[in-house]
């Protein structure tokens, strides 16, 4: 591959965006590509327990907020992790929002502006005997405050648990729950009411791994039948009890087991799903399937798939994960397809995006050993 234009990672750059080829072999320069915080230490994400929209970077207003699993003290045989945040404007300092003290971070997710955190509890079950949980704090006042943990003779694993979706009134849950009495396991999706006493309702129930890539978009939780692919469902986010989930399958157009709808993305606009090396499109209801990139045509060819990072409005965001000796542009195209638009030049490993009204945001490894950084450009 040729040398792509340069876009210095860690200075300011003057020049215009423009549409790439339709063989995504070239890369436009791209103007203010700015470095906000690096020498982050921020771990990679699975992507069977992880989907492809991040969990991981949140706009706060003022402040771009990210949670490094690989940060702060040593708990156990782990890290407690860390929330950090850089300042959207002039690049700073990293400020350390949240540390955990001899627990350690799980998940991390937004509510207007209000950051939420999963971190590990213990809770005593017999004198003398104690077992692993999650619970639930919100970072919204000076002093962190607990909001929601499993209900009384259960648990949720630390393993296994993470935010779907969180706003004022409710939060949303993807857990693998486990009776404590019984030890049976299942997977459920659960919404946790704000205020009122907390009230949890569980919206799904599955088997133990038996549901995957659970997001929300509109009125309704859309998940997968397995770890990181299969059948899709949905399930309305008012629903009061499990059982009264859809499946969204059909004899023509619909998507199976078969299909492997891989690292999806769900949004108002519809599913985004990897298919070996094409990004493909289907209806809210997973139907009619739409090619709106198809890797396979582009000469040179990216490193891996592009898979949908963000999706802002009519902007799709692509993450490619470039190789430690590949680079490729961070990229958006429309819902509807068309040539892609280049953001940044000579991208490496991006792992996660989120965007406001004036700029894109993202978390890039230069390698996959490397330390990580959080950048910015223009829209």
């Amino acid at each position: 591959m040729k040398p792509l234009a340069s876009c210095l990672l860690l200075v300011v750059t003057a020049c215009g965006p423009r549409s790439s080829n339709s063989t995504g072999g070239t890369c436009s320069v791209v103007a203010d590509v700015q470095t906000l915080g690096s020498d982050l230490s921020i771990a990679s994400a699975s992507p069977f327990l992880v989907p492809a929209p991040t969990h991981k970077i949140y706009d706060t207003g003022s402040e771009i907020a990210f949670f490094d699993p690989a940060a702060g003290a040593t708990v156990g045989l782990s890290k407690a992790g860390q929330i950090l945040a850089v300042p959207k404007g002039t690049p700073g300092a990293v400020r350390v929002v949240y540390e955990p003290i001899g627990q350690t971070l799980i998940d991390l997710t937004s509510a207007g502006g209000e950051l939420l955190v999963m971190q590990t509890a213990s809770r005593t079950l017999t004198p003398g005997s104690s077992v692993a949980t999650v619970e639930i704090y919100s970072l919204g006042a000076a002093t962190p405050m607990r909001i929601a943990e499993a209900p009384m003779g259960t648990t949720w694993s630390i393993l296994f648990s993470r935010f779907i979706f969180a706003d004022p009134s409710n939060i949303f849950i993807q857990a693998t729950v486990t009776d404590n009495a019984t030890s049976a396991e299942t997977q459920q999706i659960i919404r946790i009411q704000r205020g009122g006493g907390g009230a949890q309702t569980s919206l799904v129930s599955k088997p133990s791994f038996g549901l995957s890539n659970a997001q929300k978009a509109g009125d309704y939780i859309y998940f997968t039948s397995k770890q990181g692919f299969g059948a899709i469902y949905r399930v309305a986010t008012n629903a009061s009890a499990p059982g009264t989930e859809t499946r969204l399958t059909s004899a023509t157009g619909g998507v199976d087991d078969d299909a492997k709808c891989l690292v999806p993305y769900f949004d108002t606009s519809g599913i985004y799903c990897l298919r070996v090396l094409q990004l493909v499109k289907l209806d809210p209801l997973a139907m009619n399937p739409t090619v709106l990139r198809d890797d396979a045509t582009l000469t040179p060819s990216p490193p891996n798939p592009g898979r949908v990072g963000l999706i802002d409005g009519d902007r799709v965001y692509l993450m490619v994960s470039a190789s430690n000796t590949k680079a490729w542009p961070l990229q958006r195209i429309t819902t509807s397809g068309g040539a892609a638009i280049d953001i940044a030049c000579d991208r490496r490993i991006v792992q996660g995006i989120t965007a406001d009204s004036a700029h894109v945001y993202w978390v890039e490894r230069a390698k996959s050993d490397a330390r990580a950084a959080i950048y910015r450009a223009p829209r």
